[in-house]
């Protein structure tokens, strides 16, 4: 790349947070990147919300206050029976404006379809998915009842989950198969109601730890407002407004999507 100016949106990602330094000297190494015009913006993987926020926002030293790069983007692991970023990065991410990126957001291959657990489970030389929990089993479950009601892939609704609990979610996919590739965009489309999204959440029952186990008034949910803290609702009723709606892209830009899957892809898209 021409070091004297970047052309592209680049965003350099760093993975898995080693306490080996301070968040003042990473924060500056990364900010000459920028000075250098090698990137853009920067993403964080697999790393707590309190090293973050103190990377963005610490008042003695770093990056908003003094003109220095912050965090654009979060990377965690996240799945509809993997729920653990839920608890504080992806309030944290709200807060600090900044996108989530989901890796295995199939569960790492564990969330399939009956006949497809079926079939792994009968070969011994398939492919085992990575990172198994008592809830996938379950979850998969209500997936595919709801991706049969919709006439959607299992592939579709289980990333249109992600897609509902925040604003700007972007998931990741391995793209071993044709019907994962389609599944990224075919997700958009998908839309899952109030009750649906709960009928997941019982599926596999989410502990928040405390405190936030403790503060509000129901089941722990990312879509959660003020008006639904305990000591608001025993002291008054709030009509607070609700969070601002999943990020959802126009016909035409999905339509666009696939197409240009289709072109530098050698399958045929119907």
């Amino acid at each position: 790349m021409d070091s004297q100016q970047c052309k592209e949106d680049i965003i350099y990602r760093g993975s898995r947070w080693d306490f080996s330094a301070s968040v003042e000297e990473v924060m500056t190494h990364l900010h000459s990147f920028v000075l250098a015009r090698k990137v853009l913006y920067f993403g964080v993987s697999d790393t707590p919300a309190l090293i973050i926020v103190k990377a963005n926002e610490c008042k003695a030293f770093l990056t908003r206050k003094n003109g220095m790069t912050p965090f654009s983007v979060y990377q965690g692991r996240w799945n509809a029976a993997f729920r653990d970023m839920e608890s504080e990065n992806i309030p944290m991410c709200e807060d600090q404006g900044m996108g989530i990126v989901s890796w295995a957001s199939l569960g790492g291959g564990q969330l399939t379809t009956a006949d497809q657990r079926r079939k792994i489970e009968q070969d011994p030389e398939a492919p085992k998915g990575y990172g198994y929990n008592e809830f996938d089993v379950p979850v998969s479950q209500v997936i595919e009842k709801l991706a049969e009601s919709k006439k959607a892939t299992f592939h579709q609704v289980a990333l249109a989950y992600l897609l509902h609990q925040s604003t700007y979610v972007v998931p990741i996919v391995g793209v071993q198969t044709v019907e994962h590739v389609k599944a990224i965009p075919g997700a958009l489309a998908v839309k899952l109601a109030e009750n649906e999204i709960k009928q997941i959440h019982d599926a596999a029952p989410f502990n928040p730890l405390f405190p936030n186990n403790f503060l509000w008034a129901e089941r722990y949910h990312t879509r959660l407002t003020f008006a639904d803290q305990t000591n608001i609702q025993m002291a008054t009723w709030v009509n607070a407004p609700p969070k601002q709606p999943v990020n959802q892209a126009l016909s035409l830009n999905r339509t666009s999507s696939v197409a240009n899957l289709c072109g530098k892809t050698d399958f045929q898209c119907s």
